[in-house]
């Protein structure tokens, strides 16, 4: 305290978060007063107070954050700029930057030019702050909130949800008057239960689908799928998983092989059809082995993936698979 009293008397003031807080007090009054010419300050000084001053100028552009030195970002450099020009006394308001190092362009047009970040009420009402009111008398902790910046961020983004709320309701019940969609006259539009008709829709199309499943299983029976799958053959080969290998061609006869059923004890071992097929293989998922020329081998506990495309750009690889 005694070490600064000289420098206000000059007109001169310090400001930042080290000192003592009826100190800053006292610097922030002779700030508005027009008292002090020149005000050595940290960013905290621009922020949330209003204190303009003719001119702002930054002696570096580089700042310590607590972890790092960077270049201040275009919000800091907004904030604190902008406190450049005093209204009523002032017509302009003039910044000036001192460049101590080389700056890259796109960082100083970003610096300059870039938006602002969005201000975001971290408002907290906490146990202490509660208890803390409750020792006031005649306060009011709903008052408090009402009138908390928070509170009007929450009540602005209210007005935007229920007004995308509606224009949803709006949709809705566009896609509900199914008959407003079609493309018919008003006179020619059929009466019928919308609702009733989408229920009956999906139930048809889920018993074609199964329908489907039951056809495919009856044509893949041996006694129906034996003849047609000859070397040479080109088959649609998809496997268990559901993946597409694409076409595939038939390299030999088919073969016979038992397998353990899901409950042997009852049914015993189980028969299953084999047939050799031709497909393309990415490379990265054959791993060659020495010695064996370039087919090579695929470990048991890997499997093979298909080709992304047959006829484009990507690199294909000949494969016998079992």
């Amino acid at each position: 305290v005694k070490s600064i009293l000289p420098l206000l008397k000059r007109g001169i003031g310090i400001h930042h978060g080290g000192l003592l807080p009826f100190v800053k007090e006292m610097i922030e009054i002779l700030f508005q007063e027009s008292l002090l010419r020149v005000l050595f300050s940290t960013e905290t000084f621009s922020m949330g107070v209003n204190m303009p001053a003719k001119t702002v100028i930054f002696t570096a552009i580089r700042k310590y954050d607590g972890q790092e030195y960077r270049i201040v970002n275009s919000g800091e450099y907004i904030q604190m700029a902008g406190r450049a020009g005093r209204r009523g006394l002032d017509d302009r308001g003039i910044v000036i930057i001192m460049f101590d190092e080389q700056v890259d362009p796109e960082e100083a047009k970003q610096l300059f030019m870039g938006q602002g970040a969005p201000l975001i009420s971290t408002f907290h009402l906490g146990f202490n702050m509660l208890l803390n009111l409750f020792r006031i008398e005649d306060a009011n902790p709903a008052f408090m909130i009402s009138r908390s910046f928070a509170h009007f961020q929450r009540n602005r983004k209210a007005l935007h949800l229920e007004k995308e709320k509606e224009e949803l309701e709006e949709e809705v019940k566009k896609v509900k008057d199914i008959h407003a969609l079609a493309d018919v006259d008003k006179a020619d539009r059929p009466s019928f239960d919308v609702e009733a008709a989408v229920r009956e829709y999906y139930e048809l199309k889920h018993d074609l689908s199964g329908l489907g499943k039951e056809l495919r299983d009856l044509a893949m029976q041996e006694k129906y799928i034996l003849r047609y799958l000859q070397a040479g053959r080109i088959v649609r080969l998809v496997d268990e998983s559901g993946t597409d290998w694409g076409w595939a061609t038939c390299l030999s006869k088919i073969s016979k092989r038992c397998v353990p059923s899901t409950n042997a004890v009852r049914d015993g071992p189980t028969e299953q059809l084999v047939v050799d097929c031709l497909v393309a293989c990415t490379p990265e998922s054959i791993r060659e082995t020495h010695g064996q020329g370039a087919t090579g081998a695929v470990a048991a506990s890997e499997k093979p993936q298909p080709a992304k495309s047959v006829n484009g750009g990507v690199e294909k690889k000949d494969y016998v698979l079992a």
